[in-house]
């Protein structure tokens, strides 16, 4: 009997902790909750859009939305980043502390860290698209070299947005003490408006509004309209301008909220 009430008096003691220990990350766990409905309700929203318009005929043709879908899930494979999730684990142990001693910028530091990702992921993408041009009857590619010369640019500029806004929801990190709330958040909202799941167009206009007055178009479907040559180098200008704006402004964002942040900052671990 004497045992029993030993299991059962530090069973209660563990569960509290536990209880605590999960009230401790309440705002990960109901950011995360909120990043998934708004993707899968997003999500459900186009699809039953695209559904209704059917019989209407789609702005886009069977084998070109193949091509896009083909192209755009690459360079977002490519663009992906873990920046999230190890900065994120760095603030909650406290060893960001370590990082801010270094004799570099901050910000800078783990971009050049941030493109290891990009190389890597670069490499096993580029494989995809050869695979790509095998198969499919419209190519992912224009091989041209003005278009291409372009559509690197735009995908240089797709990478220093993506970090832009990774960096900014990796911020989150240091309200939420735990930083896979605001990667599910961004994830979630990328996935919807950056086009990877279908090009922008098809969106209903409401949407599409939305996305086009987010920074996420600029990371996929900007590149990717680029790639497929379904805008002229010439055209390409105003939207090469637009991700070079939305690169400078999220850096800049990031810096501010940095240092705003900096001048609260406390250690969680050690």
């Amino acid at each position: 009997m004497g045992e029993l009430s030993l299991v059962a008096r530090t069973g209660r003691v563990l569960f509290s902790r536990a209880v605590q220990g999960r009230l401790a990350y309440a705002k990960y766990f109901f950011i995360s909750l909120l990043g998934f409905f708004v993707g899968f309700g997003l999500t459900l929203m186009l699809w039953l859009y695209v559904n209704d318009h059917r019989a209407g005929g789609l702005a886009v043709g069977r084998d070109d939305l193949i091509a896009y879908l083909a192209l755009a899930l690459v360079i977002n494979f490519t663009l992906s980043l873990s920046l999230d999730s190890i900065l994120s684990s760095r603030i909650r142990t406290g060893q960001v502390a370590v990082d801010l001693l270094k004799p570099i910028s901050f910000q800078w530091m783990y971009f050049f860290i941030s493109m290891a990702d990009i190389v890597i992921q670069a490499c096993m993408g580029a494989v995809v698209l050869v695979v790509a041009f095998f198969v499919l009857s419209v190519k992912p590619l224009r091989l041209e070299a003005v278009q291409m010369a372009v559509f690197f640019v735009s995908l240089v500029l797709a990478i220093l947005v993506q970090y832009g806004i990774c960096f900014i929801f990796t911020l989150g990190a240091f309200f939420t003490n735990f930083g896979y709330g605001m990667f599910n958040l961004r994830l979630m909202t990328q996935a919807t408006f950056s086009g990877v799941f279908a090009p922008l167009l098809l969106y209903p206009m409401s949407l599409r509004a939305v996305a086009y007055a987010l920074p996420f178009h600029c990371v996929v479907h900007t590149p990717a309209l680029i790639g497929l040559g379904w805008v002229s180098p010439v055209q390409a200008l105003p939207l090469l301008a637009e991700q070079l704006a939305w690169a400078a402004g999220l850096f800049a964002a990031g810096q501010l909220g940095f240092r705003w942040i900096l001048a609260r900052f406390s250690i969680q671990g050690g």
